[in-house]
């Protein structure tokens, strides 16, 4: 699964050699290993400080924490800003989404990528993955809302794919852009779908 995301994002020309990438809740390192082996200086975030143990094995540039504010400022203080930052199912896990958000932007430079994972409303609701509604998972999410939530931060989403993974979830690529981005048609043809399925709709 990590391979292919790393090669979705090469094929995309999101990433050149030398680059910069940083994983939030990095883990043990599986997806950064994927990125040093194509010659990107990898940084990974994890508060779990045994499987960072395995990270660093990897050859992952780790800290061991939450994002949060003042652990963004120290890696931006050592390494500068990112081309490319990565969070695959942690984005429903936070408790604090704004924050969150705010250090992912401060973390990109402008033009790069945020590539995120999560856990697809559609699926949840019309799959039956009742299961994987828990105390963790803060947030579910769809495009549309997702979509206006982070161009409050000037980040874009700007293409997605749909993924098995987990019941049902969608990968979204997202660029931090200083200037307004509108929206493709592939993303109107999206949310107009979340549309026609009444998530938006009043009860």
């Amino acid at each position: 699964h990590f391979n292919n995301l790393c090669n979705q994002i090469d094929k995309k020309n999101l990433i050149s050699k030398d680059d910069l990438v940083i994983d939030i809740g990095c883990n043990d390192g599986l997806l950064l290993e994927n990125f040093i082996k194509k010659g990107l200086k990898s940084v990974g975030v994890d508060p779990d400080k045994n499987s960072l143990l395995y990270a660093k094995k990897r050859g992952v540039i780790t800290y061991n924490s939450y994002l949060n504010p003042t652990v963004t400022k120290k890696i931006i203080q050592k390494f500068g800003k990112f081309n490319l930052v990565t969070a695959t199912n942690v984005f429903s896990h936070s408790d604090n989404l704004n924050e969150f958000t705010k250090c992912i932007s401060k973390l990109l430079k402008n033009n790069a990528t945020f590539v995120f994972e999560v856990s697809y409303l559609k699926a949840l609701m019309f799959d039956g993955v009742w299961d994987y509604v828990y105390h963790e998972h803060i947030a579910y999410h769809s495009i549309k809302p997702l979509n206006e939530f982070l161009k409050k931060y000037n980040i874009y989403i700007f293409d997605f794919d749909f993924l098995n993974v987990k019941g049902g979830s969608i990968r979204c690529y997202a660029k931090k852009s200083s200037t307004l981005l509108k929206d493709n048609s592939k993303i109107k043809k999206i949310i107009n779908n979340e549309k026609k399925f009444g998530f938006y709709k009043e009860l």
